[in-house]
């Protein structure tokens, strides 16, 4: 299992990231140059999603492009669509 923590984070959770291996979580709206190691990219849509601001494609696509040796990359969702998004997938 491989673990993945927020940029951001004080002394401590740099120094526990070190000490076990952890990767990072990038977002569009936290897309500080990870400290070490590997990383992942996450698209924003549920912090866009808790604020009530519309998620923004561009932002997204452009942390794609500025970091491009990911891990994974969390694809663009619909918070909470439940059924209306495997209908549309339909």
């Amino acid at each position: 299992m491989k673990i993945y923590l927020g940029v951001g984070g004080s002394k401590k959770v740099h120094e526990f990231a070190a000490r076990h291996g952890c990767s990072w979580l990038l977002t569009p709206t936290n897309a500080r140059t990870p400290p070490s190691g590997s990383y992942a990219l996450d698209n924003g849509a549920f912090v866009a999603w808790k604020n009530h601001v519309d998620w923004n494609e561009s932002r997204f696509m452009s942390l794609i492009r500025r970091y491009p040796d990911y891990d994974f990359v969390v694809a663009p969702d619909i918070v909470c669509g439940g059924g209306a998004v495997s209908h549309a997938l339909a």
